[in-house]
């Protein structure tokens, strides 16, 4: 089976690795990346793709690892040159805001173990591939935004409630007046 090439949220992933776990770095035995590897085949899963036993093996795992490696001002090495712009984007976008990078990337592990089974979510869509959290985040969102009975949920939840705020940016709204 033919690999498809690393998506957004893949590679914000493997960054978040890169981060927080030094040994992943330089070891290809650290169970972290077989962790990663389990994860990213889950998230093939989540969204429907194909994939097989061999899709984000360890292996390549710990190469794009390496990749980043080139990307780190701290590396006093040189790391694999071989690797892509979107490493690159994705590097700049998040490598300067650990925190950032650490609420998102717990954000796509959430998701991906949700295990919705709504065939909806697995529908592709164009606009997610720029998205700038990557295609897991996107389609749940679509998917929130779309699904009416959520949204009747939602309201009535926050009806019930002495706050009455945006789950999603936090903004706080004036409660609505009961006729």
């Amino acid at each position: 089976m033919r690999q498809i090439p690393w998506q957004r949220d893949e590679l914000i992933l493997a960054l978040y690795l890169y981060m927080q776990n030094e040994r992943a770095r330089n070891i290809k035995t650290e169970p972290a990346i077989a962790e990663l590897s389990q994860l990213l085949r889950k998230r093939a899963e989540f969204l429907a793709l194909p994939h097989d036993d061999t899709f984000r093996s360890i292996n390549s795992i710990y190469l794009k690892l390496q990749n980043l490696k080139r990307l780190d001002p701290t590396y006093e090495g040189i790391g694999l040159k071989a690797g892509n712009q979107m490493e690159e984007e994705i590097w700049n976008q998040f490598a300067g805001d650990v925190q950032y990078l650490k609420d998102i990337s717990e954000s796509i592990i959430a998701t991906i173990s949700q295990q919705i089974k709504d065939d909806k979510i697995r529908v592709a869509d164009p606009e997610e591939d720029d998205f700038p959290e990557g295609n897991v985040l996107y389609r749940i969102h679509r998917y929130w935004e779309r699904n009416s009975k959520l949204i009747t949920q939602a309201k009535n939840k926050a009806l019930l409630s002495d706050k009455f705020y945006c789950e999603i940016c936090g903004f706080s709204f004036p409660k609505p007046m009961e006729n």
